[in-house]
């Protein structure tokens, strides 16, 4: 049975003149034939048929460099037989993209700061990405949040850096070149822009026995170092429980936040009993992390107030662990007892 191949639409329907835009394109038949070419206006557009999910009714195809100013039609050729689009269906190549500034201009080696980038023509990039190259490339996992032709927000990826760059704790010392991925346009891909890895911040636990403080109401302090290397009070968040302790100040050594008034559940921060029936307290730089909507948090205790901000991939035990007994004081103060097993890591919550 002879098929009769049939273009009906196609998107993005933009992208810039260096190339390099992913083009799905929909039809009958348009996998049909042993050579299939596609054309923008002439400017070639090289097939894909690669994908995982290319059919009868979908094939891709990458746009190339072109100096086409105007909008472009498509038309496609199976085995040198020709189809068109339809006359409404354009494609428009837009001058490339350029970034001017990014702000903030420092991330931590752990990565997922939420950077301001501005420029030109952003909304002709569909997925845009952050990369950092020191010694070799990192590259953000989630896409840029295109909000406007000349605004996206970007996360930054993990860049691991030597040892002499981690024993840095200043600021100014640890620059390295940042740029963006935006399909074929290599003049954003490493900029002239000042940008800088700091150390992890860490935050440590409370000197008392077992780490557990009795909280006779006020501010929670807790103590730690670099903690505002690459963060402001705005980016960082403690939960208690489930429950905000809400930040109001934060400085190389010390974050202040606001209790809840009354002592929160027993529960860490996705809801689960904790093992000793202690809210847990959960600190760190909030943002969204792979392509799921989860949070990268770090664990400050399994109990009211403790423990540490740290960046470990592997769980270490520390102590023992206890049942431990909670009594809340008549001034709605909390005062815990016994001890707990501390894990520190880095927790992906879903």
């Amino acid at each position: 049975m002879r098929t009769n191949p049939s273009v009906l639409n196609f998107s993005p329907n933009l992208g810039p003149k260096s190339g390099g835009t992913i083009v799905a394109l929909h039809g009958e038949y348009v996998n049909a034939g042993r050579i299939i070419e596609a054309y923008f206006s002439g400017s070639s557009c090289m097939i894909n048929r690669t994908e995982d999910i290319v059919n009868e009714t979908l094939v891709f195809c990458n746009t190339t460099k072109t100096n086409i100013s105007n909008s472009a039609t498509l038309s496609m050729y199976f085995d040198g037989s020709e189809r068109l689009a339809p006359e409404s269906k354009k494609f428009a190549f837009t001058e490339d993209p350029t970034v001017t500034d990014i702000n903030p201009s420092e991330s931590m080696m752990s990565g997922g700061r939420q950077i301001n980038v501005t420029g030109t023509y952003f909304t002709s990039i569909r997925k845009p990405r952050m990369l950092i190259t020191a010694g070799r490339t990192f590259v953000s996992e989630k896409p840029c949040d295109v909000r406007s032709f000349s605004e996206m927000t970007c996360t930054t990826p993990p860049v691991d850096i030597s040892m002499s760059l981690r024993n840095n704790q200043t600021k100014g010392d640890n620059e390295v070149t940042v740029g963006f991925i935006m399909d074929a346009v290599e003049e954003v891909r490493q900029l002239d822009l000042d940008f800088e890895i700091v150390v992890d911040p860490e935050y440590y636990p409370f000197p008392e026995e077992g780490n557990i403080r009795e909280h006779q109401g006020g501010q929670l302090i807790v103590q730690g170092k670099n903690l505002n290397l690459a963060s402001t009070e705005s980016e960082v968040t403690v939960t208690i429980g489930q429950e905000e302790c809400r930040v109001v100040s934060l400085s190389d050594v010390q974050l202040n936040c606001i209790p809840p008034d009354d002592e929160p559940k027993g529960v860490n921060k996705s809801g689960s009993p904790t093992e000793n029936d202690l809210p847990m307290v959960m600190s760190g730089y909030v943002v969204r992390v792979h392509r799921s909507s989860s949070y990268r948090l770090c664990a400050v205790g399994c109990h009211y107030y403790c423990d540490r901000y740290s960046m470990l991939s592997q769980k270490q035990k520390v102590g023992q662990t206890d049942r431990t007994s909670r009594k809340q004081t008549a001034n709605n103060g909390y005062r815990n007892e016994g001890r707990t097993r501390f894990e520190y890591s880095i927790l992906r919550l879903q």
